[in-house]
């Protein structure tokens, strides 16, 4: 919540110094936005990522750009329990993930992260089982398997196994995934 200031500021610097439609601002928005849902405040969220996915969609020069704002849409309707809106708007991201960035790109594999962890909240086993495998491999690839996001999508693919009984699958993953933390990040994390 003590970022929201902070965010907002640099929001009204770029409209005051007539640039609030550049990468720079429009990273800005999206950024408060995501801290907006990380406080709870999903509609707020919602509303300012409607706008920002028109205007991100005009800047072509950055897909990674495009790509965060709709996901990070989906995380805002998602938690307003729009369900049906959220997966549009993951699968949106997902897929100008694929098309417009690079395989080695590290914001590739968050929106198929997210996009399977939405399944399995939906209970849509098999998708999140397919999305989660697909966020971990990739993101393991090009991110390394100590990296955050790697560890994420290596604990959620290992708990939707879990959850579909592949017990024997699970087990070694949330093993890897916790030997890999606690190497990382030691005990007390």
């Amino acid at each position: 919540e003590k970022a929201l200031p902070l965010l907002q500021q640099a929001i009204e610097l770029h409209y005051e110094i007539g640039d609030a439609s550049s990468v720079a601002s429009l990273d800005s928005q999206n950024q408060f936005a995501l801290t907006l849902i990380n406080v709870g405040d999903y509609e707020k969220a919602e509303a300012l990522l409607n706008e920002l996915v028109v205007q991100a969609e005009r800047v072509s020069e950055e897909p990674s750009l495009t790509v965060n704002v709709w996901n990070n849409l989906g995380l805002a309707l998602d938690g307003v329990g729009k369900s049906t809106l959220a997966e549009q708007a993951f699968l949106k991201s997902a897929e100008i993930g694929k098309r417009s960035l690079k395989a080695s790109h590290p914001d590739r594999y968050l929106p198929i992260n997210n996009l399977g962890f939405f399944y399995y909240h939906e209970q849509k086993y098999e998708l999140a089982e397919r999305y989660l495998n697909e966020a971990w491999r990739g993101s393991q690839a090009v991110n390394g398997e100590s990296n955050p996001r790697t560890l994420i999508s290596l604990n959620n693919y290992a708990m939707v196994l879990n959850g579909n009984g592949k017990y024997q699958e699970a087990k070694p993953l949330l093993e890897k995934a916790k030997e890999i933390s606690l190497r990382e990040n030691g005990a007390e994390h």
